[in-house]
């Protein structure tokens, strides 16, 4: 049984045919003259792996089971400037590596925990490493959260999702200017939303 339920927005947002999208010719973070195009991917209806491989429908052999029930991927290449231009990949080695440290330095930490609570209870005093390991977790921390933050571009553009049909996608533009840009650009095949209602 799908559950629908409605979900509202202080700020409106876009909602757009997926079919005949016209991107405007200004950077959705600045405003400004754009010179490269940012590739944005989402698949309707799947939940999203750090990496395409840890996916278990991701491979031909999940394709030759599946077949066409598996949906499709949309692609979309956004004009933005040249000072916000990225490329992801740096980005995903940066958060895989945080990730990596993290399991490291939490296993310290749990080994750490353990013999501070044991020298406690036996009235010892802690040996000298435990308080650097207890430093490093804090950094490691704090390091984490630079490192899964939004970037700009995804705080200025990011996708909300589709309708039950697929037919339509849910933007959220941050920048008015830019989505009174885009407004104008797909006349006939947008409008703006307050309220969506996601199954």
């Amino acid at each position: 049984m799908v559950i629908s339920r409605k979900e509202f927005f202080k700020e409106p947002i876009v909602r757009v045919n997926t079919t005949s999208i016209i991107f405007p010719r200004m950077c959705p973070i600045c405003g400004s003259t754009v010179t490269k195009t940012v590739r944005v991917s989402t698949t309707p209806g799947r939940k999203r792996w750090l990496r395409p491989y840890w996916d278990p429908l991701h491979g031909p052999r999940a394709q030759s089971k599946f077949g066409n029930s598996l949906p499709q991927a949309q692609i979309f290449m956004v004009p933005v400037c040249e000072e916000h231009h990225y490329g992801d990949a740096s980005e995903w080695r940066y958060r895989m590596m945080c990730l990596i440290i993290n399991g490291i330095v939490i296993s310290a930490l749990f080994m750490a925990l353990v013999i501070m609570g044991s020298n406690f209870w036996l009235g010892r005093a802690n040996p000298f490493w435990v308080y650097p390991i207890l430093a490093v977790f804090v950094i490691a921390l704090v390091l984490s959260c630079f490192a899964f933050r939004s970037n700009p571009f995804e705080s200025a553009f990011r996708i909300v999702g589709f309708d039950a049909a697929l037919q339509y996608i849910w933007l959220q533009l941050k920048n008015h200017e830019y989505r009174d840009a885009f407004l104008n650009e797909n006349p006939m095949s947008s409008e703006l939303v307050s309220w969506i209602i996601r199954q």
